[in-house]
């Protein structure tokens, strides 16, 4: 039963630290917090389920969003910062008082500089979480059958529709969103130590 509530409150814990992802300044800190905590306690399911698939799973999720995501950052800031946007930065600032036609050149130039990197950093973290989700499930839909907790499976396929649909005005956010208080449930919904099985 120990055991138990420990799996339980790693990943609600972890989960809840997770949506405070939000919160300035100490939001991103809290995050990477969550997922480790969340990490421990799948770990710790697998371990005690005799199925260290539903972990490995998992870590490989949490892997490839991790690099996904500062793949996505270091581009953009690479991208962003060089003497061709800097110029264009500073000709925006030098012709406030110019003519509007030279400042709309410039700014659409400027535009398009900037967000053709930006574009790339967004397909690159779309794909990078569709991957993920993809092991995510794989993870999430063995622990729900192991545990009996059919909100991970629910919560899994969310995640998964979410990444898809990120590239929709945001709203995969929206579902992502409501896939991790379901993950929040579902952890602290934990009652019993998966039986083990003989293969």
């Amino acid at each position: 039963m120990k055991d138990v509530r420990k799996m339980s409150l790693l990943g609600g814990v972890g989960s809840l630290l997770i949506l405070l992802i939000l919160v300035p300044v100490v939001g991103a800190v809290l995050a990477i917090v969550g997922f480790i905590l969340v990490i421990l306690a799948v770990y710790y399911f697998s371990k005690a389920a005799k199925s260290m698939q539903i972990f490995r799973d998992y870590l490989v999720s949490v892997i490839i969003l991790a690099v996904g995501i500062a793949i996505a950052i270091i581009y953009a800031l690479s991208a962003l910062f060089t003497p061709s946007v800097i110029k264009l930065l500073q000709m925006v600032s030098n012709t406030t008082n110019s003519t509007s036609t030279t400042s709309a050149t410039t700014v659409a130039t400027l535009t398009q500089t900037i967000g053709i990197p930006l574009l790339i950093a967004a397909i690159i973290l779309i794909a990078t979480a569709i991957i993920s989700t993809v092991y995510l499930r794989r993870s999430f839909k063995s622990l729900a059958i192991k545990s009996g907790v059919k909100l991970f499976d629910t919560a899994s396929l969310l995640y998964f529709i979410g990444a898809v649909l990120i590239i929709v005005f945001g709203i995969g956010l929206l579902v992502i969103f409501v896939a991790l208080i379901l993950q929040v449930i579902a952890f602290f919904s934990l009652k019993k130590i998966p039986a083990k099985r003989r293969h």
